[in-house]
């Protein structure tokens, strides 16, 4: 039998002596790519710029890929959004449409700088919200999540669990059209394996599994995240905004009405018997549950005493419960969807494809056209933009009262 590839090969070297000297056409981002203006996010995987491809001449954003931490190449992050991002393609996924490098010089000391190039949208929904003066109408909330879930239905079909579902990881058009965004943390779940890390979900918005420290979790992390989301936008402020896991944790339970519990009956959003049962599971469950428990005795002592102060540094005294933080929320289902989202056990969460069907979204308003949600085309509003617009104008308003006469 021949060998199709005979040996030995012999190749022939270029005739240009600077030939592996000269970079690669489609390398050259300065020939491809121009900035706009000043970065429009930034987190710890990379920044964000809006961009004009200068071959046509068509808006686009730029993520630039953190390389500063990584001592073994191309970060494990980046990997995995691009294969995330080349292999599904939704209308309801942003999309991935090129990754250049710019050339080594001064700026980025001599080591090149790889960007991601994704199709741009005018807000984030952080930014959104910061820049409208009045809340959404119901209606608008309806529609919003209805695209939202639309996309986790879409990615967890393909066994895609997204893992950091927040506002400023949601895009969203001037046209009202939503794209989830921010694939770095993503990856593919199979039963193959059980066990992830723990360290992913921003704070605000990680289910109570991660915070007691399992690493045995699924699809349902999201759901929990878009109970959090819907929350907020229901809300007018996020549900649980504060700065450790221990105080999430409690605020959670002063949200929903109590700690989880192993015994029935009990609401079955409260129902969670894991903790109990598999305590090595949760390597914080033991310290977080009894310190929920002592601040939310505290905090019924000080009601019963009539001492109960708005601004006790206790943080169960910070949150009301999800009733009368809904309380004004003009639905007969919202308080049921967002309670069942915020379930402590993962299994009494509905899948993303039953949130959809949830009667929320079937009651008189329904949800509106992406078209019809109100947005001011004028502006693009981004998280890091309004927290900068914010920072200014709070500035600009204790200079004025320095300044102010005496009277």
């Amino acid at each position: 039998m021949t060998d199709p590839l005979p040996r030995p090969l012999h190749f022939s070297s270029p005739l240009d002596a600077q030939h592996f000297a000269q970079p690669l056409e489609h390398d050259r981002f300065e020939n491809n790519y121009e900035k706009i203006g000043n970065a429009i996010g930034e987190g710890t995987y990379g920044t964000v710029w809006k961009a004009r491809d200068l071959r046509t001449k068509t808006i686009v954003a730029l993520k630039k890929v953190n390389l500063k931490n990584e001592r073994e190449g191309f970060p494990q992050t980046s990997i995995r959004e691009i294969a995330v991002l080349q292999r599904y393609q939704c209308k309801y996924i942003v999309k991935l449409l090129d990754v250049c490098m710019s050339l080594p010089g001064p700026y980025n000391k001599h080591k090149g700088t790889v960007y991601l190039v994704f199709e741009f949208c005018d807000n984030d929904l952080s930014g959104l919200l910061q820049y409208r003066k009045r809340a959404l109408k119901i209606e608008e909330v309806k529609c919003l999540m209805k695209q939202l879930l639309n996309a986790l239905i879409y990615i967890h079909e393909k066994h895609v669990c997204h893992r950091d579902l927040k506002l400023s990881n949601i895009l969203i058009s001037n046209s009202g059209d939503l794209k989830l965004a921010d694939f770095g943390l993503a990856r593919v779940m199979t039963h193959k394996q059980t066990n992830y890390t723990n360290r992913v979900i921003t704070l605000w918005y990680r289910p109570p599994e991660l915070l007691l420290g399992s690493k045995q979790y699924d699809f349902s992390v999201d759901v929990w995240s878009a109970g959090c989301i819907l929350g907020e936008l229901l809300n007018g402020r996020a549900l649980f905004p504060f700065d450790s896991e221990n105080k999430v944790f409690t605020a959670i339970c002063q949200m929903l009405g109590g700690l989880p519990t192993n015994e029935q009956p009990s609401p079955q959003h409260l129902y969670w018997p894991a903790p109990y049962d598999h305590p090595t599971q949760f390597p914080s469950a033991t310290q977080f549950i009894n310190d929920t428990k002592q601040a939310l005795e505290q905090a019924r002592t000080l009601r019963n005493n009539q001492q109960y102060n708005q601004n006790h540094q206790n943080v169960a005294l910070q949150v009301g419960t999800l009733q009368t933080v809904l309380g004004n929320v003009k639905s007969k289902y919202a308080l049921s969807l967002v309670q069942t989202l915020l379930s402590f056990d993962h299994r009494n969460r509905p899948s993303a494809n039953d949130a959809y069907e949830h009667a929320f979204f079937s009651e008189n308003p329904k949800a509106c056209l992406p078209s019809e949600i109100k947005i001011n085309t004028n502006l693009q509003c981004h998280e890091l933009e309004s927290l900068k617009h914010h920072r200014e104008l709070k500035q600009q308003q204790n200079a004025a009262k320095r300044h102010r006469p005496d009277r």
